[in-house]
Parts: C-alpha cells; sequence; structure tokens
C-alpha cells in the first residue's frame, strides 16, 4: 500500500497536468486502487470539483484567481430588481472554467458546452468584458488594482473576470458575478447615481435585454449612455422558464 501523503501528491501531480479526468483514468495512472483514489478525493476537499454523476464523473483542480478565490455565485436580476442565484463559476485547472448549476439554463449551457465545461472564460461573461472607447479608458485607469495590461485587447479571461468582480456592478445584460458585485447592483436599483448598472447602449440596440430590465434602470440607461462594459454585441440574458 502506497503511503497516503504520496497517493494525494501523485493525485494533485494528476489533476494540474489536465483540465479534467475520471477516476478510472486516475487509478490508471497512478497505479492504486479505486478506493484509494476515492479516499485521495475527499482528503483533498474543496480543491477538488466534481462534474457530472455516476460513470460520467470526471474531476478538476480548482485554480485560484489571485486572491479572489476560486468559485463565485452568479445571479440574475429580474425586471423587477431581485436576484436568483443561478449556479457557481469554478476556475480550474489548464485555464478551463465550469459552470455549475442545477437550474434550467440552457441557454448558457449548449451544445458542446452542455456539461457547463468551458476551455475559457464562458462566452456569456466574456462578452461582457470592458470594448470600445470607453472599454479602453477603463482598463488604463484599472489596470493596476486589477493586475491586467492597460491594453484590453491583452486581457485573459483571468483578467476579464477579475474586472466583473471588481466592477462588475456596471455591465450589460442581466447577470452578475459574485457577491460584492451584486450588493453593488441592488444598491445602484436602490439608490440611484445616474451609472446604469445594465449598458445603456444595449437596450437601445437589444429589444431582449430592454425587456429584462427594471423601469428604474431603464430611466437611468437612457439618461447615462457612459458604461465602461457596455458591448456593441448581442447581451447575454436569461429569463426565466
Amino acid at each position: 500500500m502506497r503511503p497516503r501523503r504520496l497517493v494525494i501528491s501523485s493525485l494533485l501531480e494528476a489533476l494540474q497536468g489536465q483540465p479534467l479526468v475520471s477516476s478510472a483514468e486516475l487509478t490508471e495512472m497512478l497505479g492504486v486502487s479505486q478506493p484509494t483514489v476515492s479516499r485521495g478525493l475527499a482528503a483533498l476537499g474543496p480543491r477538488v470539483v466534481k462534474i457530472g454523476r455516476t460513470r460520467a464523473t470526471q474531476y478538476g483542480l480548482a485554480r485560484a484567481i489571485g486572491r479572489l478565490g476560486s468559485h463565485w455565485p452568479i445571479y440574475r436580476i429580474d425586471e423587477d430588481g431581485k436576484p436568483h442565484e443561478l449556479g457557481t463559476l469554478h476556475a480550474l485547472q489548464q485555464g478551463h472554467w465550469y459552470f455549475e448549476s442545477d437550474q434550467d439554463v440552457e441557454s448558457l449551457r449548449f451544445g458542446e458546452f452542455a456539461r457547463g465545461v468551458f476551455p475559457d472564460l464562458p462566452w456569456f461573461l466574456d462578452d461582457q468584458r470592458p470594448q470600445g472607447f470607453l472599454g479602453r479608458a477603463f482598463a488604463q485607469a484599472h489596470a493596476e488594482g486589477l493586475d491586467a495590461p492597460p491594453d484590453i485587447l491583452l486581457w485573459n479571461g483571468e483578467h476579464v473576470l477579475t474586472a466583473l468582480l471588481s466592477h462588475g456592478d456596471n455591465l450589460p445584460g442581466n447577470l452578475v458575478v459574485g457577491d460584492a458585485s451584486l450588493e453593488r447592483a441592488l444598491q445602484e436599483i436602490v439608490r440611484p447615481t445616474g451609472t446604469c448598472p445594465i449598458g445603456s447602449a444595449d437596450f437601445r440596440r437589444w429589444p431582449d435585454a430592454r425587456s429584462l430590465a427594471s423601469p428604474l434602470a431603464l430611466r437611468r440607461a437612457a439618461s447615462n449612455p457612459s458604461s465602461p462594459f457596455a458591448s456593441t454585441k448581442a447581451v447575454a440574458t436569461i429569463s426565466p422558464r
């Protein structure tokens, strides 16, 4: 029998080498029994992210993004300004991401992404990266605080997520990442400051986004078009089924 520490060390090495791996693959890679792998995975606790069920289950190793952690809740704000938790975003090794949800989110997870695994930041969040003139100004102003390049064209998924977590209350669409951003977004709804948390350019261009915003947010969008996150593309929104 291999020492427990050696098994855990070998597990970590195997999980770091690829984004997802099954229990059977770990058993073969490590040359140990299935129960030994199961005990090792359990010992790693929250560092291991479980994806799927039964024989389709795979495991990924959590990847910390700076001091922001490795997983964050994603909320949808409905037309009345009320938040609904859709699921949890996990950062995995090898630049992969996992959007965990037990709800009907087919509009966000479909096709090759039906399991919620993405090779880069999920499209519905990457679409909300700072863009255009205001986006460039935002990046230059906040690059140092976000530990990101001042040129938004050089931003990767981690940079975008960091911006969404730090300033995501002022983004297009009706999705909010992280509890802190949600709190700020709700404060903006209750006490409008003239800055729209949902990019006003999108309200004028995309009827779906307009229908998902609260009347208060619409009034603020009409009065202030400045949002560094305002996209020129369709906004990622989700409606309750």
